[in-house]
């Protein structure tokens, strides 16, 4: 140490502001944060939302989304109460659903495209051992659902929102949103009874 110039007090702050460094990076190198949600059943005005999925929709405006019946998707995994990390979500704010039979019914809520493993090995979507997204097919599913069928059971803000007060917006946005369609549902099982 006498070599390099520093003393025994110089060395062990220098070895304190690295751990503290470390420590920080450590608890920040996730990057993103993650948000956890449950698949559930929803309705909104009392109508049925499908429980689907699919690999892509279409988008006709900044707020409206559209999905076809004929190209939904329904993995094995795709049921009530399977656990999915929402990794993404439309810009859109209502989705138009067109069944096969050419009806179309709209539905006051976006998409959102989660996340979760496939019971069977064979999904759309794979990691690489360094985490990164592989093209083919894979052990993970990664589809667009109704927002509204995904509950939220844990939510970490993303890095980028923290910096962009726009993102931050829309995750208070979406927050709010989720709240009311719970207190809207409280209501309607209170009505019942």
């Amino acid at each position: 140490m006498e070599a390099l110039g520093l003393d025994r007090a110089h060395f062990k702050f220098c070895l304190m502001i690295f751990c503290v460094t470390l420590i920080m990076f450590s608890g920040c190198s996730g990057g993103e944060g993650k948000i956890r949600g449950v698949l559930q059943i929803s309705t909104l005005n009392e109508t049925s939302v499908p429980f689907s999925s699919w690999e892509t929709f279409e988008s006709n405006s900044n707020d409206i989304c559209a999905v076809n019946e004929i190209n939904q998707l329904n993995p094995i995994a795709l049921k009530k109460g399977a656990r999915v990390e929402v990794i993404k979500e439309a810009a859109c704010t209502q989705v138009v659903f067109n069944t096969q039979t050419g009806e179309s019914s709209k539905f006051s809520t976006g998409l959102s495209k989660v996340r979760f493993p496939s019971p069977t090995n064979v999904g759309n979507a794979a990691d690489d051992a360094h985490g990164e997204k592989l093209d083919g097919v894979g052990p993970f599913w990664e589809l667009w659902v109704f927002t509204s069928n995904v509950r939220i059971v844990e939510e970490k803000l993303r890095t980028q929102a923290r910096y962009n007060v726009q993102n931050e917006e829309k995750v208070k946005q979406r927050l709010e949103q989720r709240e009311k369609e719970k207190q809207e549902q409280k209501a309607k099982e209170n009505a019942k009874k």
